[in-house]
Protein backbone atom coordinates (compact mmCIF):
# COMPACT_ATOMS: atom_id res chain seq x y z
CA UNK A 1 0.00 0.00 0.00
CA UNK A 2 1.00 3.86 -0.55
CA UNK A 3 -0.16 6.52 0.93
CA UNK A 4 1.27 10.38 0.03
CA UNK A 5 0.96 12.84 2.29
CA UNK A 6 0.38 16.76 0.37
CA UNK A 7 1.23 19.43 2.09
CA UNK A 8 2.55 20.24 5.74
CA UNK A 9 1.47 22.68 9.07
CA UNK A 10 4.75 22.19 11.45
CA UNK A 11 5.37 18.58 10.96
CA UNK A 12 2.12 17.05 11.06
CA UNK A 13 2.58 15.15 8.36
CA UNK A 14 6.68 14.53 8.51
CA UNK A 15 5.38 13.03 11.93
CA UNK A 16 2.54 10.80 10.28
CA UNK A 17 4.90 9.78 8.20
CA UNK A 18 7.12 7.98 10.53
CA UNK A 19 4.01 5.98 11.77
CA UNK A 20 2.94 4.85 8.42
CA UNK A 21 6.18 3.28 7.64
CA UNK A 22 6.13 1.74 11.10
CA UNK A 23 3.05 0.45 10.45
CA UNK A 24 4.77 -1.14 6.95
CA UNK A 25 2.86 1.25 4.65
CA UNK A 26 5.11 2.88 1.99
CA UNK A 27 4.49 6.75 2.49
CA UNK A 28 5.91 9.78 1.18
CA UNK A 29 5.63 13.68 2.01
CA UNK A 30 4.94 16.37 -0.62
CA UNK A 31 5.01 19.68 0.56
CA UNK A 32 7.43 23.05 0.07
CA UNK A 33 8.81 22.74 3.58
CA UNK A 34 6.13 24.84 5.58
CA UNK A 35 7.49 27.81 3.80
CA UNK A 36 10.24 29.14 5.85
CA UNK A 37 10.24 26.11 8.51
CA UNK A 38 11.91 24.10 5.39
CA UNK A 39 10.43 20.69 7.28
CA UNK A 40 11.62 17.45 5.91
CA UNK A 41 9.85 16.11 3.17
CA UNK A 42 10.53 13.63 0.00
CA UNK A 43 9.21 15.63 -3.04
CA UNK A 44 8.50 19.31 -3.62
CA UNK A 45 4.87 20.34 -3.88
CA UNK A 46 4.32 24.33 -3.09
CA UNK A 47 2.75 27.16 -4.37
CA UNK A 48 2.93 28.34 -7.41
CA UNK A 49 3.02 32.08 -6.57
CA UNK A 50 4.10 34.70 -9.48
CA UNK A 51 3.79 38.16 -9.85
CA UNK A 52 2.95 37.78 -13.13
CA UNK A 53 -0.63 35.89 -14.15
CA UNK A 54 0.51 33.74 -17.04
CA UNK A 55 3.47 32.18 -15.09
CA UNK A 56 1.40 31.73 -12.30
CA UNK A 57 -1.46 29.78 -14.34
CA UNK A 58 1.39 27.91 -16.31
CA UNK A 59 2.97 27.00 -12.82
CA UNK A 60 -0.84 26.19 -11.29
CA UNK A 61 -1.46 23.93 -14.11
CA UNK A 62 2.21 22.26 -14.11
CA UNK A 63 1.03 21.53 -10.14
CA UNK A 64 -2.26 19.82 -11.03
CA UNK A 65 -0.38 17.71 -13.47
CA UNK A 66 2.14 16.97 -10.58
CA UNK A 67 -1.29 16.22 -8.44
CA UNK A 68 -2.37 13.73 -10.79
CA UNK A 69 1.08 12.10 -11.30
CA UNK A 70 0.77 11.71 -7.54
CA UNK A 71 -2.87 9.43 -7.64
CA UNK A 72 -1.56 7.43 -10.35
CA UNK A 73 1.30 5.62 -7.66
CA UNK A 74 -1.12 5.57 -4.62
CA UNK A 75 -3.80 4.13 -2.91
CA UNK A 76 -4.85 6.80 -0.31
CA UNK A 77 -3.91 10.94 -0.92
CA UNK A 78 -3.81 12.71 2.10
CA UNK A 79 -4.09 16.80 1.74
CA UNK A 80 -3.12 18.94 4.74
CA UNK A 81 -6.16 20.28 4.07
CA UNK A 82 -8.48 21.64 1.46
CA UNK A 83 -6.45 24.59 0.77
CA UNK A 84 -2.82 22.66 0.05
CA UNK A 85 -4.29 21.08 -3.23
CA UNK A 86 -3.62 24.47 -5.23
CA UNK A 87 -2.78 28.42 -3.90
CA UNK A 88 -3.57 30.94 -4.03
CA UNK A 89 -6.84 31.47 -3.14
CA UNK A 90 -8.47 33.29 -5.44
CA UNK A 91 -7.85 30.84 -8.10
CA UNK A 92 -8.80 27.93 -6.54
CA UNK A 93 -12.83 27.91 -7.06
CA UNK A 94 -11.91 28.62 -10.88
CA UNK A 95 -9.38 24.67 -10.51
CA UNK A 96 -12.25 23.28 -8.62
CA UNK A 97 -13.71 21.35 -11.60
CA UNK A 98 -10.21 20.22 -12.73
CA UNK A 99 -9.00 18.87 -9.32
CA UNK A 100 -12.69 16.96 -8.93
CA UNK A 101 -11.78 15.63 -12.16
CA UNK A 102 -8.77 13.99 -11.17
CA UNK A 103 -10.35 12.63 -8.65
CA UNK A 104 -12.99 11.20 -10.22
CA UNK A 105 -9.96 9.62 -13.07
CA UNK A 106 -8.87 7.42 -9.90
CA UNK A 107 -12.02 6.09 -7.99
CA UNK A 108 -9.98 3.64 -6.17
CA UNK A 109 -8.20 6.39 -4.45
CA UNK A 110 -8.97 7.08 -1.16
CA UNK A 111 -9.06 11.10 -0.72
CA UNK A 112 -8.39 12.62 3.23
CA UNK A 113 -8.38 15.48 4.60
CA UNK A 114 -6.76 16.62 8.26
CA UNK A 115 -8.34 19.32 9.84
CA UNK A 116 -5.46 21.37 11.66
CA UNK A 117 -4.90 25.03 10.16
CA UNK A 118 -6.98 27.80 9.16
CA UNK A 119 -9.71 27.22 6.44
CA UNK A 120 -13.20 28.89 6.16
CA UNK A 121 -14.96 26.58 8.20
CA UNK A 122 -12.68 26.28 11.35
CA UNK A 123 -12.52 30.33 10.87
CA UNK A 124 -15.79 30.36 11.65
CA UNK A 125 -15.84 28.49 14.53
CA UNK A 126 -12.74 29.92 15.62
CA UNK A 127 -14.54 33.57 15.64
CA UNK A 128 -16.35 32.09 18.26
CA UNK A 129 -13.63 30.69 20.70
CA UNK A 130 -13.49 32.51 23.93
CA UNK A 131 -9.75 32.97 23.72
CA UNK A 132 -10.32 33.71 19.23
CA UNK A 133 -7.15 34.40 17.53
CA UNK A 134 -8.88 36.06 15.02
CA UNK A 135 -8.84 39.62 15.92
CA UNK A 136 -5.22 39.70 16.64
CA UNK A 137 -4.71 37.93 13.24
CA UNK A 138 -6.79 40.39 11.38
CA UNK A 139 -5.14 42.91 12.71
CA UNK A 140 -1.53 41.98 12.62
CA UNK A 141 -1.34 39.40 10.23
CA UNK A 142 -3.25 40.42 7.41
CA UNK A 143 -6.96 40.30 5.85
CA UNK A 144 -6.04 38.33 3.13
CA UNK A 145 -5.37 34.84 5.45
CA UNK A 146 -9.07 35.08 6.35
CA UNK A 147 -11.53 32.64 4.50
CA UNK A 148 -14.11 34.46 5.90
CA UNK A 149 -13.63 37.46 3.46
CA UNK A 150 -13.23 35.32 0.60
CA UNK A 151 -17.08 33.86 0.09
CA UNK A 152 -15.40 31.45 -3.18
CA UNK A 153 -12.77 29.78 -0.40
CA UNK A 154 -16.04 28.46 1.68
CA UNK A 155 -17.82 27.67 -1.76
CA UNK A 156 -14.52 25.69 -2.86
CA UNK A 157 -13.82 23.82 0.55
CA UNK A 158 -17.71 22.39 0.11
CA UNK A 159 -17.35 21.28 -3.00
CA UNK A 160 -13.91 19.17 -2.55
CA UNK A 161 -14.67 17.99 0.85
CA UNK A 162 -17.91 16.60 -0.09
CA UNK A 163 -15.76 14.52 -2.37
CA UNK A 164 -13.51 13.42 0.55
CA UNK A 165 -13.35 9.81 2.40
CA UNK A 166 -12.07 11.01 5.35
CA UNK A 167 -12.09 14.18 7.07
CA UNK A 168 -9.75 14.18 9.74
CA UNK A 169 -9.42 16.91 12.68
CA UNK A 170 -6.31 16.86 14.54
CA UNK A 171 -5.60 18.71 18.07
CA UNK A 172 -8.04 21.70 18.78
CA UNK A 173 -12.11 21.35 19.71
CA UNK A 174 -12.68 24.41 16.79
CA UNK A 175 -11.19 21.71 14.58
CA UNK A 176 -13.47 19.08 15.58
CA UNK A 177 -16.48 20.79 15.64
CA UNK A 178 -16.25 22.69 12.35
CA UNK A 179 -17.23 20.01 10.05
CA UNK A 180 -20.55 17.83 10.50
CA UNK A 181 -19.31 14.78 8.68
CA UNK A 182 -15.64 14.74 10.59
CA UNK A 183 -14.46 11.70 12.12
CA UNK A 184 -13.53 11.96 15.65
CA UNK A 185 -10.81 13.85 16.79
CA UNK A 186 -7.31 12.39 17.58
CA UNK A 187 -4.42 14.29 19.38
CA UNK A 188 -1.74 15.91 17.13
CA UNK A 189 1.32 13.33 16.28
CA UNK A 190 4.64 13.37 17.51
CA UNK A 191 7.39 10.85 17.54
CA UNK A 192 10.17 12.73 19.40
CA UNK A 193 13.99 11.83 18.27
CA UNK A 194 14.75 15.36 19.96
CA UNK A 195 17.24 15.97 22.53
CA UNK A 196 15.42 15.50 25.68
CA UNK A 197 17.55 18.87 27.80
CA UNK A 198 16.30 19.50 30.87
CA UNK A 199 18.72 21.00 33.48
CA UNK A 200 17.19 24.13 34.86
CA UNK A 201 18.66 27.33 34.67
CA UNK A 202 22.03 28.24 35.56
CA UNK A 203 22.01 31.70 35.86
CA UNK A 204 18.75 33.11 34.43
CA UNK A 205 15.69 31.34 33.31
CA UNK A 206 15.84 31.70 29.46
CA UNK A 207 12.25 32.37 28.03
CA UNK A 208 11.77 31.95 24.51
CA UNK A 209 8.89 33.00 22.08
CA UNK A 210 9.19 32.37 18.75
CA UNK A 211 7.24 34.43 16.10
CA UNK A 212 5.92 33.58 13.37
CA UNK A 213 2.31 34.74 13.20
CA UNK A 214 1.96 37.72 15.52
CA UNK A 215 -1.35 38.63 15.62
CA UNK A 216 -2.87 34.76 16.16
CA UNK A 217 -0.37 34.02 18.58
CA UNK A 218 -0.68 37.23 20.50
CA UNK A 219 2.95 38.27 19.90
CA UNK A 220 2.61 41.99 20.88
CA UNK A 221 1.02 41.03 23.77
CA UNK A 222 3.67 38.09 25.14
CA UNK A 223 6.42 40.42 24.07
CA UNK A 224 5.08 43.14 26.32
CA UNK A 225 5.09 41.25 29.00
CA UNK A 226 8.50 39.26 28.71
CA UNK A 227 10.23 43.03 27.94
CA UNK A 228 8.98 43.95 31.28
CA UNK A 229 9.95 41.31 33.59
CA UNK A 230 13.57 41.68 31.60
CA UNK A 231 13.66 45.02 32.57
CA UNK A 232 12.04 44.26 36.22
CA UNK A 233 13.82 41.40 37.38
CA UNK A 234 17.42 41.31 35.51
CA UNK A 235 18.65 38.78 37.81
CA UNK A 236 16.03 36.36 36.70
CA UNK A 237 15.14 36.21 33.26
CA UNK A 238 16.20 36.46 29.56
CA UNK A 239 14.24 36.77 26.87
CA UNK A 240 14.81 35.71 23.57
CA UNK A 241 12.73 36.30 20.42
CA UNK A 242 13.53 33.91 17.38
CA UNK A 243 11.26 35.30 14.43
CA UNK A 244 10.73 32.78 11.32
CA UNK A 245 13.25 30.20 12.15
CA UNK A 246 14.02 27.49 10.08
CA UNK A 247 12.36 23.95 11.98
CA UNK A 248 16.17 22.79 12.70
CA UNK A 249 17.57 25.73 13.66
CA UNK A 250 14.39 27.32 16.15
CA UNK A 251 14.78 23.83 17.78
CA UNK A 252 18.34 23.79 17.87
CA UNK A 253 17.33 27.50 20.17
CA UNK A 254 14.89 25.89 22.38
CA UNK A 255 17.44 23.37 23.32
CA UNK A 256 19.39 26.18 25.47
CA UNK A 257 16.25 27.54 26.96
CA UNK A 258 14.59 26.74 30.33
CA UNK A 259 11.03 28.47 29.21
CA UNK A 260 8.88 28.04 26.07
CA UNK A 261 5.94 30.80 25.79
CA UNK A 262 4.06 29.78 22.39
CA UNK A 263 0.59 31.86 22.21
CA UNK A 264 -1.93 33.16 24.33
CA UNK A 265 -5.18 32.11 21.76
CA UNK A 266 -6.44 28.83 21.13
CA UNK A 267 -8.00 25.77 22.24
CA UNK A 268 -5.32 22.88 22.12
CA UNK A 269 -1.69 22.49 22.46
CA UNK A 270 0.20 22.36 19.00
CA UNK A 271 2.73 21.31 17.35
CA UNK A 272 5.36 23.68 18.60
CA UNK A 273 3.85 23.30 22.20
CA UNK A 274 4.52 19.55 21.92
CA UNK A 275 8.10 19.84 20.49
CA UNK A 276 9.16 21.63 23.23
CA UNK A 277 7.16 19.36 25.43
CA UNK A 278 9.30 16.65 24.34
CA UNK A 279 12.45 18.15 24.97
CA UNK A 280 11.70 18.77 28.97
CA UNK A 281 11.00 22.65 28.56
CA UNK A 282 8.25 24.19 30.13
CA UNK A 283 5.42 25.41 28.09
CA UNK A 284 3.26 28.09 28.47
CA UNK A 285 0.12 28.19 26.22
CA UNK A 286 -3.56 29.06 25.82
CA UNK A 287 -5.11 25.75 26.14
CA UNK A 288 -8.60 24.38 27.18
CA UNK A 289 -7.36 21.84 29.58
CA UNK A 290 -10.61 19.33 29.76
CA UNK A 291 -10.34 19.06 26.13
CA UNK A 292 -7.34 18.12 26.03
CA UNK A 293 -7.24 15.81 28.92
CA UNK A 294 -10.23 13.94 27.13
CA UNK A 295 -8.26 13.67 23.63
CA UNK A 296 -5.01 12.76 24.84
CA UNK A 297 -6.00 10.61 27.54
CA UNK A 298 -3.59 12.75 30.32
CA UNK A 299 -3.71 15.88 32.03
CA UNK A 300 -1.42 18.69 30.25
CA UNK A 301 1.98 19.00 31.51
CA UNK A 302 1.76 22.62 30.25
CA UNK A 303 0.66 25.87 31.86
CA UNK A 304 -2.34 27.55 30.61
CA UNK A 305 -1.86 31.19 30.02
CA UNK A 306 -4.59 33.13 28.20
CA UNK A 307 -3.67 37.04 29.03
CA UNK A 308 -1.20 39.03 30.08
CA UNK A 309 -1.88 38.61 33.99
CA UNK A 310 -1.73 34.95 33.46
CA UNK A 311 1.24 35.16 31.82
CA UNK A 312 2.98 37.04 33.91
CA UNK A 313 1.94 35.55 37.01
CA UNK A 314 2.73 32.00 35.83
CA UNK A 315 6.70 33.01 35.03
CA UNK A 316 7.02 34.79 38.30
CA UNK A 317 5.81 31.27 40.24
CA UNK A 318 7.86 29.44 38.06
CA UNK A 319 11.24 31.99 38.76
CA UNK A 320 10.65 30.57 42.85
CA UNK A 321 11.41 26.75 41.00
CA UNK A 322 14.97 24.80 41.94
CA UNK A 323 16.69 22.80 40.05
CA UNK A 324 14.24 19.33 40.66
CA UNK A 325 11.24 21.31 40.07
CA UNK A 326 12.54 22.11 36.42
CA UNK A 327 13.71 18.33 36.17
CA UNK A 328 10.23 16.80 37.14
CA UNK A 329 8.35 19.01 34.92
CA UNK A 330 10.46 18.13 32.36
CA UNK A 331 10.40 14.35 32.57
CA UNK A 332 6.54 14.81 33.19
CA UNK A 333 6.15 16.76 29.91
CA UNK A 334 8.49 14.17 27.83
CA UNK A 335 6.10 11.12 29.40
CA UNK A 336 2.91 12.92 28.08
CA UNK A 337 4.16 13.29 24.36
CA UNK A 338 5.75 9.76 24.63
CA UNK A 339 2.25 8.22 25.85
CA UNK A 340 -0.16 10.19 24.44
CA UNK A 341 1.18 11.19 20.75
CA UNK A 342 2.41 7.75 19.15
CA UNK A 343 2.36 8.20 15.49
CA UNK A 344 2.41 4.47 14.69
CA UNK A 345 -0.97 4.56 16.76
CA UNK A 346 -2.40 7.57 15.67
CA UNK A 347 -1.51 6.46 11.79
CA UNK A 348 -3.16 3.02 12.68
CA UNK A 349 -6.12 4.63 13.23
CA UNK A 350 -6.19 7.00 10.17
CA UNK A 351 -5.82 4.08 8.22
CA UNK A 352 -8.43 2.11 9.84
CA UNK A 353 -10.91 4.81 9.05
CA UNK A 354 -9.89 4.75 5.28
CA UNK A 355 -11.44 1.26 5.32
CA UNK A 356 -14.31 1.67 7.63
CA UNK A 357 -12.63 -0.25 10.68
CA UNK A 358 -13.75 3.05 12.61
CA UNK A 359 -11.62 3.25 15.80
Amino acid sequence: MKISLIGDFSTVHANLKKGFLSNRVQCDVYSDGDSFKNTSRDFYYGNPYSGYFGLTRYLMIDQLKQLRSIFESSDVVQFMGPNSIVSPNHFRIKYASQILKIFDEYPNVKVGFLICGCDAHVEKKMRMLPRSPCEGCLKDDGLGKCGLNDTSRLEYENIILDRADLIQPLGGSSYFNAYKSAAPSLPFPFDSDLPFICQGPVEKLRVLHGINRRGFKGSEIILEVLRDLEICYPDLFEVVVPERLPYDKYIELVGSCDIVVDQLFGDGLGMNALACLSMGKVVLTSHDRDWVSKLYGSDSPAFDVFSSESLRSTLLKIAEWDIADFRGAGEKSRKFVENSCSSEIISKKILDRYFEKQT
